[in-house]
């Protein structure tokens, strides 16, 4: 039987797989991602992440207001599909921000109050790591079940923030802001807080901040420097700033190594890698993933 993580994992790539935006350009990308995994190994699946982009444009309409909503919800999609890919076997799973998927005791821990308004980030998913202590067997996902787990063990699990934006230029002061006041250690006035129900980011092992961006611009390898201001913006993001290309340092990572900075440690056999070539001596694990 699986663990309640990856009944976590399949509920919620079943769910967006539902999107009318990814159903139109799904067929398309499928077909070069299976290219890609010719060779099924953990690296061939990690270098996905480097390829992320060029993917994504095969199916470029342009840039009007609808198909700018449409490619940021396919870029949603792509990004927690092939970080989940990625973690198969271990014990982290991204997950869309929606009320079905995110338990409670995190929603209160990021909360952030304005005198009576309160408001939480942009997030559009939200990356958990669970500890070893975690074996709960589920025939199917009980977020209200897990989200008492957490509320019991919050010193043992870490949560990442990762927003999703395929425009770095129009975005990046956003993540930059919400990360200063996530990172901040209090505020002179009374008239801001972070946490609600006596839950605290603090509370939790590890928190991070991520921004991930495709990007659309043409050329991004030669258009972003580390001199850019979009880029000066991001580049101390507590955790880190990616895209779906390859690395250029000082600019941006691939999205790959947003694995190994914040998510390996939800391991179990000493690297994802090693979770993955286990988990693919049965294919099964994967079929929700449509890449066969």
């Amino acid at each position: 039987m699986k663990n309640i993580i990856e009944h976590y994992r399949q509920e919620v790539i079943e769910d967006i797989f539902k999107l009318q935006s990814v159903q139109k350009v799904w067929p398309i990308w499928k077909k070069l991602v299976q290219k890609k995994l010719i060779n099924l190994n953990p690296e061939s699946i990690f270098n996905i992440g480097d390829e992320l982009r060029d993917i994504m444009f095969s199916t470029n309409k342009g840039r009007n207001q609808s198909s700018q909503s449409a490619g940021g919800n396919a870029w949603e999609f792509f990004v927690c599909w092939y970080l989940n890919l990625c973690l198969v076997g271990s014990k982290s799973v991204v997950v869309k921000f929606k009320k079905k998927f995110i338990p409670e005791v995190i929603k209160d821990a990021i909360a952030v109050n304005y005198s009576n308004f309160t408001t939480n980030t942009e997030s559009d998913l939200m990356a958990i790591t669970f500890s070893d202590k975690i074996n709960l067997k589920e025939e199917s996902f009980n977020l209200k079940k897990l989200n008492s787990y957490i509320d019991e063990n919050l010193s043992d699990i870490s949560i990442f923030n990762i927003q999703c934006k395929t425009n770095w230029n129009d975005n990046a002061q956003i993540p930059m802001l919400w990360d200063i006041v996530y990172q901040a250690k209090g505020f002179e006035s009374d008239y801001i807080s972070v946490g609600n129900n006596n839950r605290k980011l603090s509370h939790f092992k590890k928190f991070r901040y991520c921004f991930v961006t495709v990007p659309t611009q043409k050329k991004p390898e030669e258009m972003f420097k580390n001199t850019s201001v979009c880029v000066k913006r991001v580049q101390n993001i507590s955790g880190g700033n990616y895209w779906g290309m390859k690395t250029k340092d000082g600019v941006a990572r691939s999205i790959k190594e947003l694995l190994t900075r914040n998510l390996d440690e939800g391991n179990n056999n000493g690297s994802l890698r090693k979770d993955l070539e286990k988990s693919l001596t049965d294919k099964s694990n994967f079929e929700y993933f449509d890449i066969f």
